[in-house]
């Protein structure tokens, strides 16, 4: 069984990011498109119930199954779209996610989580895990105010999904969004580590296999070439700091391939991008006839 993830922070802010409508428009013709088979979308940074809903009444007659996950003063942002039945949805709201203060940042206002669906696939039960942990606006350790918060954050992620993602009932774990940390930050060693989850893009098979348009090195966000991007001091190329992060109960789960992926939209005369952030794709693959593995009971 193949099964396809995406993953798009879509700097859905409004009065502040540029273009949303159109983008959002972009966006929902690309998921309608015949080119495309996705089983599983993961978005971020949906920060309007209007826009949520109006992405699910665009794509419900293929993604039928559908959650927004509330929080907060103006929403968590995070939702997901599914061609399969989610037949349980949890969310656990971060207990340290910034400052009243910092009204310009508005993490504190939007109730930042970590957001559950169990989803049905052919008997299998998916865990899609769904979170934006607090950004990082200064990107220079010793300035970066919310580095503690983003730890926090990281360990009650790892928290959550210990609790909910018991291994007799639940096949595939899979963590998917912008955590805002790059692989070698420490609450990212803490979530791959303590939950023992695999990166799909440094795992894939096909490594010769992505996305020509933006290239093979797995960058996400702060890309030089992207307009929406204010440009920093310490910019670089860009960042990895977007995921989809899986783990499996038997070792009957591959990552074929892997890439992030949406940048520019494709025949736009106005030159039009997604969003200020690549999406993430992965495409696994599942041995149904592998042997079930015995679960040890403490």
């Amino acid at each position: 069984m193949k099964l396809r993830v995406l993953s798009l922070n879509i700097w859905g802010v409004h009065f502040m990011a540029k273009l949303i409508d159109k983008r959002i428009q972009a966006l929902i013709n690309h998921l309608n498109s015949p080119e495309v088979d996705y089983d599983i979308i993961g978005l971020q940074e949906v920060w309007s119930k209007r826009d949520y809903l109006h992405i699910q009444n665009r794509i419900k007659s293929i993604y039928s199954h559908s959650y927004y996950f509330l929080s907060g003063v103006i929403g968590s942002g995070c939702c997901i779209f599914s061609k399969h039945p989610i037949i349980g949805v949890y969310e656990h709201r971060y207990s340290l996610n910034g400052f009243p203060h910092k009204i310009q940042h508005g993490d504190y206002f939007a109730g930042k989580l970590i957001g559950l669906c169990k989803i049905l696939i052919n008997g299998h039960v998916v865990n899609v895990y769904n979170t934006h942990l607090h950004a990082n606006y200064h990107h220079v350790i010793p300035k970066d105010i919310y580095l503690g918060h983003r730890v926090c954050q990281a360990y009650e992620l790892i928290q959550f999904i210990e609790s909910t993602s018991a291994a007799d009932t639940t096949h595939l774990t899979i963590l998917l969004g912008d955590l805002n940390l790059r692989t070698e930050d420490l609450g990212f060693q803490l979530i791959r580590g303590i939950l023992q989850l695999h990166d799909s893009f440094l795992e894939r098979i096909n490594k010769d296999i992505y996305d020509p348009t933006v290239g093979n090195n797995g960058l996400t966000c702060d890309l030089l070439d992207n307009p929406y991007v204010t440009p920093y001091q310490l910019q670089g190329e860009g960042e990895r700091i977007d995921y989809i992060l899986y783990r499996a109960r038997n070792d009957n789960v591959k990552c074929l391939e892997a890439y992030p992926t949406l940048h520019k939209v494709p025949n736009d005369p106005n030159g039009l991008y997604y969003s200020d952030h690549l999406a993430v794709y992965a495409l696994f693959e599942i041995d149904e006839n592998a042997p079930e593995k015995k679960v040890k009971r403490r």
